[in-house]
């Protein structure tokens, strides 16, 4: 899918006819791009450059299941506004801020663990709703069994184990 195809995608699902991509250094094929309207970010894509490798759960369109479970439960995230059909990319409504925290003064930081742990908590506490890509997990213990499950899966696929 060429770049002008992907813009229309997203300019058909935000319904602004002047939206432009502004892709952010880095990310390997974990790519990261602003959505711009006039100069200003207004929405955040994720696309996963090529395919996910066969042995690859942690899946764009798995992290969007995530990301909606936690948006309708009243936690505070971004909505997830749109999942592309056949590509790895996942369009979010963009919550201002920075990933910056290490450059934070101590005050700063202070003021968002305090804004934070209440949230984190709530999430903690959270009963995990049904989500398919996460397979049968239905309580924080089993999902947290499962996970250990796939990464148990891939050590042994790589022939590297020793007990």
């Amino acid at each position: 899918m060429s770049k002008d195809e992907l813009l229309q995608w997203v300019r058909d699902i935000v319904g602004e006819p002047a939206a432009e991509l502004r892709q952010r250094p880095g990310g390997g094929r974990h790519q990261a791009w602003d959505v711009d309207v006039d100069g200003r970010p207004r929405w955040f894509l994720r696309m996963d450059h090529g395919s996910p490798a066969a042995h690859e759960h942690y899946t764009l369109r798995r992290e969007s299941d995530i990301y909606r479970a936690v948006h309708e439960s009243g936690i505070p995230s971004p909505a997830v506004l749109g999942v592309h059909s056949t590509l790895e990319a996942v369009l979010l409504e963009r919550i201002d801020g920075t990933a910056a925290f290490a450059g934070l003064d101590v005050d700063s930081q202070t003021s968002i663990i305090d804004d934070f742990t209440p949230i984190l908590a709530r999430l903690h506490a959270a009963t995990p709703p049904r989500i398919e890509s996460l397979g049968s997990a239905i309580t924080i213990r089993d999902a947290v069994v499962a996970e250990l499950d796939i990464w148990e899966s891939r050590l042994e696929s790589t022939g590297n184990r020793s007990e």
